[in-house]
């Protein structure tokens, strides 16, 4: 499994160039409160939430590495990674990490609750001689969603997550924390374009339906594989509608259409002619050249600006624009500016040092001429002392 960096080491790798979304990210987690250790929380003041967790239904009813048995046995055990919840706002403690023990032990109080009824016991559910009837963790108090997404994405677990939870675990960290690809990228330690795969497949409800049913171990339900091509063109549609005002997540009329089109033919976005509709036609060629020679007296005739007119140029079918070469001498430049933005941040520390080490001097020198003022002051005290007794004395004649 590649290497997932911590929160940490992902703030440490943002660019110079993301410096406000860096800050944001570093205030979002400095603000997060140390949790507390509590070693007697009620069970039934806890619950996991399906909905939050990235785990599927299925990983709850697997009984991996005999995890059950364990529990059944030797009960909850202070080793490996803790339990770790969040109070909310009702009182209760919501499981970030754990929700795969939570999950067993809810079905071991269960059984010997179903027991005792059947025996024609009264049942209390915080009998205190029921299974797990405290247990222990790590809790935390007054986070947002974004530190708990943070805190559960964090936590790899002693079961790895099925490529649907993946998508799920990652679309909800990027959005929860308004990270970019690179960011996510680098704080799961996946391929950049596989993290946008996952994101583009994340917003769009239809397909994560239809991915949670490809990839569960039965298989029972047909469903409809979406390919790399398929999903290219699904979220070209899907984004057709966010731009003309769909909230997020949410999917229009041209995603709709688009759907129904690879309902009815599952390689149809799978022949290069063949595109989903992504809504108002082309400009004219005229008036996108029009755009490109009213820019650069408008606006100046910078980088950025050159890559959106070779764009236009591209999109109006001028023959030999080179969009991947235009990306790859804006990385470039960008590259540069960063290594430039570092290295003026590098010199503004060095400055800095040499301002602190100055004033550190300016103190030391303030103090030495105040001692010496002192030192002054306490002479000509003395002086005076002297001369007023030598004008006391009388003078023999």
């Amino acid at each position: 499994m590649p290497k997932r960096n911590t929160t940490t080491e992902i703030l440490a790798s943002l660019t110079a160039g993301d410096i406000e979304a860096s800050e944001k990210q570093k205030a979002m987690l400095a603000a997060i409160p140390a949790p507390k250790w509590e070693e007697n929380i009620v069970f039934g003041t806890t619950y996991s939430d399906h909905n939050f967790n990235v785990r599927d239904e299925e990983s709850y009813t697997d009984d991996d590495m005999g995890l059950e048995s364990s529990l059944r046995e030797n009960g909850l055990q202070k080793r490996g990674d803790s339990m770790v919840f969040h109070v909310e706002p009702d009182g209760r403690l919501k499981v970030l990490v754990g929700n795969i023990r939570h999950g067993k032990m809810t079905k071991i109080r269960n059984e010997r609750i179903a027991e005792l009824a059947k025996e024609g016991t009264p049942v209390n559910p915080d009998d205190p001689t029921l299974p797990f009837a405290t247990i222990f963790g790590l809790v935390y108090r007054n986070l947002t969603i974004g530190q708990q997404t943070s805190i559960m994405a964090d936590h790899i677990g002693r079961k790895d997550l099925n490529e649907y939870e993946r998508c799920k675990e990652i679309g909800e960290f990027i959005f929860a924390n308004k990270l970019t690809d690179e960011h996510a990228a680098n704080h799961f330690g996946i391929d950049h374009n596989k993290i946008t795969r996952y994101r583009m497949r994340w917003l769009m409800p239809t397909v994560m339906a239809e991915f949670k049913k490809q990839i569960r171990k039965d298989n029972k339900e047909t469903f409809i594989a979406v390919g790399q091509r398929d999903l290219t063109a699904l979220y070209s549609a899907f984004m057709t509608d966010q731009r003309s005002g769909f909230s997020h997540r949410e999917e229009g009329p041209v995603f709709r259409k688009a759907w129904a089109t690879l309902q009815a033919d599952p390689k149809v976005f799978r022949n290069p002619a063949v595109k989903a509709e992504t809504g108002p036609t082309s400009k004219p060629r005229k008036e996108l050249f029009e755009q490109i020679d009213s820019s650069v007296p408008v606006f100046g005739d910078t980088p950025e600006l050159a890559a959106i007119n070779d764009a236009l140029r591209f999109a109006a079918g001028e023959p030999g624009v080179n969009l991947a070469k235009t990306r790859e001498n804006i990385r470039d430049m960008v590259k540069g500016l960063r290594t430039d933005l570092d290295a003026a941040l590098s010199e503004n520390d060095r400055l800095r040092g040499l301002l602190t080490d100055k004033t550190s001097e300016a103190d030391n020198l303030r103090s030495e001429v105040a001692s010496l003022k002192s030192d002054l002051d306490g002479a000509l005290t003395e002086v005076s002392e002297l001369k007023a007794k030598v004008n006391s004395k009388p003078v023999k004649k």
